[in-house]
């Protein structure tokens, strides 16, 4: 039985594995936010570039 975690590592392996999870999906986020953010931004100037014809 060498080698086998204890429940109590187990747990703190779990959560220290879904707090990583949970800081990565929010970054991701935030990156698709501002990803949104300057589409949007792009969509607006082509538009006013078309009116400008």
């Amino acid at each position: 039985m060498a080698g086998e975690k204890t429940a109590r590592e187990l747990i703190y392996e779990t959560n220290r594995d879904v707090k990583w999870i949970c800081r990565a999906l929010q970054k991701m986020e935030a990156e698709g936010e501002e990803f949104e953010r300057r589409l949007r931004a792009l969509e607006g100037w082509r538009a006013e570039k078309a009116g400008d014809r």
